[in-house]
């Protein structure tokens, strides 16, 4: 789920002044949420409030599969960019064959353009974050089998 999402359930959760949070998951997608007032548990009428949000599939990213390899992490927080400038192509894209040392992408922190390279020799298998998306310290990149 993407961190905007995210933020949005907690400010509506803190805000409503209410005390539990039920969220319903169905096939990797957040169906309902349910809320519970701490004043209406404890009232006898056990009145309950609900809250249903609309969230579509491009909201979050599940990944349900099962991918061996090595993890390429961010080594800082920053914004990620697959390529050296949008006109130019990606440095990696999966499938390709990579060397130890080859640089697979950059993480822009604070006007620094960080390049990340290959840990080892192998095959891109999973790109795990999109262009222009930030990153954070250790937060899968790449998966390199």
């Amino acid at each position: 789920m993407k961190l905007k999402k995210v933020k949005e359930f907690v400010d509506f959760f803190n805000k409503s002044g209410l005390g539990e949070l039920e969220v319903e998951y169905q096939e990797g997608e957040i169906k309902s949420i349910k809320v519970k007032s701490k004043d209406s548990i404890q009232s006898s009428n056990l009145v309950s409030k609900q809250a249903n949000f609309e969230i579509k599939e491009t909201d979050f990213q599940v990944i349900d599969e099962v991918i061996d390899g090595e993890e390429v992490v961010s080594p800082l927080v920053g914004t990620f960019y697959g390529a050296m400038s949008p006109e130019e192509p990606n440095f990696v894209n999966i499938g390709d064959l990579v060397t130890k040392g080859q640089t697979l992408c950059i993480v822009e922190a604070m006007k620094v353009m960080n390049e990340i390279q290959s840990p080892r020799d192998g095959k891109i298998v999973k790109i795990l974050v999109e262009n222009e998306e930030v990153v954070g310290f250790e937060q899968p990149l790449f998966i390199i089998e």
